[in-house]
């Protein structure tokens, strides 16, 4: 497994359905994902997830607190690794409260 940061929703025994969905969105758009494609892998828009990630209330969920901490800047561009937002997408019930935004 790779570097993962450390959330409530990675157990051992979804490594291998991680590791296979990280590697299909690898394929399609990279190993660092950016904001959009992240919000085009969780069905969003981009501005919806953006305003996610600006609200304090929904920072406290798991699923964005995740895709916070892995968050890598290079210069002024926002980057997110391919096998947390895999992590993020397998942990659906967490995501599904927010899908309305």
């Amino acid at each position: 497994m790779s570097n993962l940061p450390t959330t409530p929703f990675v157990s051992r025994s979804q490594d291998v359905r991680i590791e296979a969905l990280a590697a299909q969105i690898a394929e399609r758009h990279g190993a660092l994902l950016t904001i959009a494609a992240v919000a085009l892998e969780l069905h969003r828009t981009e501005g919806a997830l953006r305003f996610v990630f600006a609200s304090r209330q929904c920072q406290a969920t798991p699923w964005v607190h995740a895709l916070q901490a892995s968050k890598i800047r290079m210069g002024r561009r926002v980057f997110f690794p391919a096998d947390v937002a895999a992590a993020v997408m397998l942990q659906g019930d967490s995501i599904r409260a927010h899908a309305t935004l």
